[in-house]
């Protein structure tokens, strides 16, 4: 987790909600961040997509207000 948010934190991503869903050893996350730029995000699937420690292809879901 510290070092996901790490990642979001060097994209300028900000989190406002955090959900954890544990499953056998594993855990399902879900961020729903502050409003970001779309490049940002991008960014850091790109990031994510490079560690070790993540098992399943990261995505977006758009949402806006």
């Amino acid at each position: 987790l510290s070092k996901i948010t790490k990642l979001m934190c060097d994209n300028g991503i900000s989190v406002d909600i955090f959900l954890q869903k544990p499953k056998g050893g594993e855990s399902t996350l879900f961020f729903t961040t502050h409003e970001s730029y779309e490049k940002s995000i991008n960014l850091l699937l790109q990031n994510l997509k490079e560690e070790n420690f993540i098992k399943a292809e990261p995505f977006m879901m758009r949402m806006e207000n």
